[in-house]
């Protein structure tokens, strides 16, 4: 279990690209017509108020603490 869990948390398997960053990214895509460009979240019961507490004075949103998927659909303009 110790293994997996060490993979899971590995931070060379992150992008680090704020969840933000990729609504932004699609938003902005020329050529398509959007239909689904959404960010899904865990439970806010996840983000406590104790580490919301240390972790927004360092800029940190909830929306990027609890964002977990990103969903993009688009279709191709002809």
């Amino acid at each position: 279990m110790e293994g997996h869990v060490d993979y899971m948390l590995d931070s060379k398997f992150f992008n680090k690209v704020p969840a933000q960053h990729y609504i932004s990214i699609c938003n902005d895509l020329k050529g398509v017509e959007i239909l689904m460009n959404e960010l899904y979240f865990e439970d806010k019961q996840y983000l406590t108020p104790k580490i919301f507490a240390e972790l927004e004075p360092k800029g940190y949103h909830w929306e990027e603490l609890l964002a977990v998927k990103h969903t993009f659909i688009a279709r191709k303009l002809k």
